[in-house]
């Protein structure tokens, strides 16, 4: 398990490097400054999100600190009947927290800039998930949902999602902020948050419903799962490749 965590890690961070390349080669170079007002507000739009998404669980928690193992149980029952619900929440709350963030951190500036500044989301957004993997491989397999569940779903799903991060999260962030920008420029800022917030809360809500349904077994069909998973996967690479040729689009108009 060490093993494969180091090699997921080294794969994110070798990603996150050529990506950077690939960017300023192919598109323009950019200042070391807008990476970092990225990495900033992202900073600030996930903790936010994340007591936001927390704050139901953490009331609960405060009325069963006597007993963990009960609230464990209650949790797992309110996420089992409420799928739906706890998803949309969660990706809701995401996009808009995000998305927001986004808007500010973009508006005003220079126009190259908000490909860089979105580098820096990407870059959060990369950070979070080496994060995951190092503390999953350190939860004991009693405590790790995940690893009572069918191996063939959840590993073959953790994978493919480990190996479209990059892509993903390269391709979506900057070109949001791309379109953030542009649509700024022409007087409809607004109308592109709706839009952004609206692909990304589509993105993380069909995340949160697929990981939830496979690790507590509400979905245990191989069939009904592999045809779930491609319906995900294929639409967040559509989404992201659409959100980033059409940014730059309009970031290539005002220029």
């Amino acid at each position: 398990m060490q093993g494969e965590a180091e090699l997921s890690v080294a794969y994110l961070v070798v990603a996150s490097i050529i990506a950077y390349i690939l960017l300023s080669r192919l598109l323009w170079r950019g200042k070391r400054d807008w990476v970092f007002i990225g990495i900033g507000y992202m900073i600030l739009a996930l903790v936010f999100q994340y007591l936001a998404q927390q704050a139901p669980f953490i009331v609960l928690l405060l009325g069963h600190l006597r007993d963990i193992m009960k609230f464990n149980e209650l949790v797992s029952s309110i996420i089992k009947s409420n799928i739906f619900l706890v998803s949309i929440y969660v990706g809701s709350l995401a996009g808009v927290f995000q998305e927001v963030a986004r808007y500010f951190a973009v508006k005003d500036r220079a126009v190259e800039a908000s490909l860089y500044i979105g580098y820096g989301f990407a870059l959060i957004d990369i950070a979070v998930a080496v994060i995951d993997i190092l503390v999953i491989s350190i939860i004991p397999s009693s405590l790790n949902p995940s690893a009572s569940a069918p191996i063939t779903m959840v590993g073959v799903i953790s994978l493919v999602g480990l190996l479209l991060q990059p892509l993903v999260s390269f391709l979506f962030h900057p070109g949001a902020s791309m379109m953030l920008r542009g649509m700024q420029a022409s007087e409809h800022g607004l109308r592109g948050l709706a839009v952004t917030i609206t692909a990304h809360v589509y993105m993380d809500s069909f995340n949160a419903y697929l990981n939830s349904a496979v690790l507590y077994g509400i979905i245990n069909s191989y069939s009904a799962v592999l045809e779930l998973s491609l319906v995900y996967f294929a639409s967040i690479i559509i989404v992201p490749v659409l959100i980033f040729i059409y940014g730059l689009r309009i970031l290539m108009r005002i220029n």
